[in-house]
């Protein structure tokens, strides 16, 4: 698996509201859906006594490898 950084990530709650969110992180080596479900897990602890929880997390990333030419 290629190295890639998350650029942009996007909480989706059970009503369908979505929380847009600029991100700059660590680069990452793990299959992406591993790393997608840390992160919603983790913004589901923060936010546990919110009455609309978030059910998706959508992020945009970037590879870190450029292609040569």
């Amino acid at each position: 698996m290629e190295p890639y950084r998350i650029t942009q990530a996007t909480l989706v709650t059970y009503s369908g509201k979505r929380h847009p969110m600029e991100v700059q992180s660590e680069v990452f080596t793990k299959p992406l859906r591993i790393i997608k479900e840390k992160l919603l897990d983790t913004f589901c602890q923060m936010c546990r006594n919110n009455g609309d929880p978030f059910v998706r997390i959508e992020v945009k990333t970037e590879s870190l490898f450029k292609e040569r030419r």
